[in-house]
């Protein structure tokens, strides 16, 4: 019964947030209304009226996410899972992810991106260059208004380019909002089919892997930036995929898990994750990496040119972030941002020798403890970084450093904010920054009473 109020809940919260915004939405100040007149409304400096249309979403999510975790707990109790619960479980994601859908606006721009990357793949233009937002059209006035005059140059390898491409070719005929919600839609179904690969891929009994892959799948935070549209979970299904078909076929999985990354980088490291138990299944791992390097080549041949750098270094949302936004006022840029970077490095190893040596005593939540020490090195978490966590925690989905992950991923949310609302002042930026890393501080009582008393 309590599974079942829990997954209502996951889906009557997000429904409700989608309806608060809705609601809003006429009443949105002059200077905003131009934004939501877009195919696809991303609301970007829209001052106060931005910060409360995040903050119901962000509520909406967090008390989701908080359901979520009591779904969870209700699934760790239990020492087999029965048809019932896993029916539950994929209605409670598919729930979350169709309220999603139904929120007004958006906060990243990143799928018109994907979308000018693909079209320049048809056009046989360079899709790895800056692309200029230049002549008329629909297309070209929705980038100028997202981006201005030029897009940012893709990070991504020839996987993904050549699946936006045919999205939006398959779309064409239906204009530029079918062709963003053709993107969209194939992010959502990718992490959908991230919850049902993992029970393949994942090792261990029945029950463990059903486990895994109810908290791949129901994450709120993780299926809200799946609706966004984001990339990430093409990776994730291609790398997860590899490591399930490797379990019947060993060289062919480890290929596929190693050629992940031509989506995006961090989904070669599938390919660490397949079982070398012979030879030639090592090196069909290491071709797949190479296929991934391959399809990366372009992005780096740009970068070493120097023809695609932009930005520079602005923490957000992170330990790096709260110590930029202290010491920058006091000591000067430079100087804030190496400490920064210092100290989120100490930190970072820190946990990571605590997750070494949790590896050594064979508890599986040392991979989790190694992704929350990667994840200090990130000086912008986005939201939708926290599928690769997640992907980490479903190793020890019961673990309190799983708890851990899902609570930071809910609290990258603030990211946000200085996107949605416009630039915080400093005192604003810091507050963001400690309520990002406060589910850190969940992992002081676990790490003690593991190095004590040994596993918890």
């Amino acid at each position: 019964m309590i599974r079942t109020r829990a997954a209502v809940a996951m889906v009557a919260c997000v429904t409700l947030a989608a309806i608060a915004m809705r609601v809003l939405l006429p009443h949105a100040p002059l200077g905003v209304r131009v934004q939501l007149s877009q195919p696809l409304v991303v609301l970007t400096d829209a001052g106060i009226f931005g910060a409360v249309q995040l903050s119901i979403l962000a509520i909406g999510l967090i008390v989701a996410t908080a359901a979520y975790l009591m779904f969870m707990r209700e699934l760790s109790k239990r020492q087999a899972l029965d048809s019932r619960a896993v029916r539950l479980a994929a209605l409670a994601a598919i729930g979350v992810l169709t309220a999603c859908w139904l929120v007004p606006v958006t906060f990243s721009s990143d799928v018109y991106a994907y979308a000018a990357y693909g079209e320049a793949a048809l056009r046989g233009a360079d899709p790895f260059a800056r692309i200029v937002s230049s002549g008329t059209g629909q297309m070209t006035a929705a980038l100028r208004m997202q981006w201005g005059a030029a897009v940012p140059a893709c990070v991504y390898g020839w996987g993904f380019i050549a699946t936006a491409a045919f999205v939006m070719w398959l779309t064409v005929p239906m204009g530029l909002l079918a062709q963003l919600d053709g993107l969209r839609l194939t992010s959502s179904a990718a992490v959908l089919a991230c919850g049902a690969l993992a029970y393949a891929a994942f090792p261990g009994d029945r029950t463990t892997r059903l486990r895994s892959a109810v908290l791949i799948g129901c994450n709120p935070v993780t299926l809200w930036c799946a609706a966004e549209g984001h990339n990430d979970a093409w990776a994730a299904a291609v790398g997860l995929a590899g490591c399930a078909l490797a379990r019947s076929r060993p060289r062919l999985g480890a290929f596929v898990a190693g050629a992940a990354g031509a989506f995006k980088l961090p989904a070669m490291a599938a390919g660490a994750f397949v079982r070398f138990r012979r030879p030639d299944v090592w090196m069909s791992a290491v071709a797949g990496i190479a296929v991934s390097a391959a399809a990366m080549w372009p992005v780096a041949a740009h970068w070493a040119s120097g023809s695609n750098l932009h930005g520079g270094y602005a923490p957000q949302a992170s330990l790096q972030g709260l110590t930029f936004v202290l010491l920058a006022p006091v000591a000067g840029y430079a100087t804030a941002r190496m400490a920064a970077i210092v100290l989120a490095s100490c930190a970072a190893i820190a946990l990571g020798t605590v997750g070494g040596a949790h590896l050594r005593r064979s508890q599986r939540d040392g991979w989790v403890l190694l992704a929350l020490a990667a994840w200090l090195l990130i000086p912008n978490p986005y939201p939708w970084y926290g599928l690769w966590l997640t992907l980490a925690a479903a190793l020890a989905p019961a673990s309190r450093a799983a708890t851990v992950v899902v609570w930071t991923i809910a609290g990258s949310l603030v990211r946000y904010a200085p996107d949605a609302a416009g630039m915080p002042p400093f005192w604003v930026s810091a507050m963001l920054s400690a309520i990002a890393i406060i589910p850190y501080a969940l992992l002081i009582r676990a790490r003690w009473s593991a190095i004590i008393n040994g596993p918890t």
